[in-house]
């Protein structure tokens, strides 16, 4: 459906830009059943920031406890599922790496090669 304000579409209550539909870039269907309005809202925020035709950068500044990394990891699998041969980097505290391959696993995520850098 069509918001009246502009050209963007609302899908679940949130408003998605028209620029993120031509991607043609999907949630994948396992994660996207268990993503929360916000975390939709935040995904697509991601895409339009980062894979637009005039792409930026990004910062998530979500409360603890929102879902930031089931997101990001939500967008990296979709990303990497339109763009198979990009390398996605995340920066992330090292006391905070085995949270990051715990959710990896708990999501599912087998088929994204993990690097640890430090």
């Amino acid at each position: 459906m069509r918001s009246k304000d502009s050209n963007d579409i609302v899908i679940s209550d949130v408003r998605v830009a028209e620029e993120i539909i031509a991607l043609d870039i999907s949630i994948h269907p396992r994660h996207e059943k268990q993503m929360r309005a916000h975390q939709l809202a935040g995904f697509h925020f991601l895409f339009k920031n980062l894979v637009s035709d005039k792409p930026g950068g990004t910062i998530l500044a979500h409360a603890p406890g929102s879902g930031k990394t089931f997101m990001l990891i939500s967008f990296i699998q979709s990303f990497l599922a339109k763009y198979p041969s990009g390398r996605p980097p995340v920066v992330l505290p090292k006391g905070i790496l085995g949270t990051w391959k715990r959710e990896f696993q708990r999501w599912q995520v087998e088929d994204i090669l993990l690097y640890d850098l430090y």
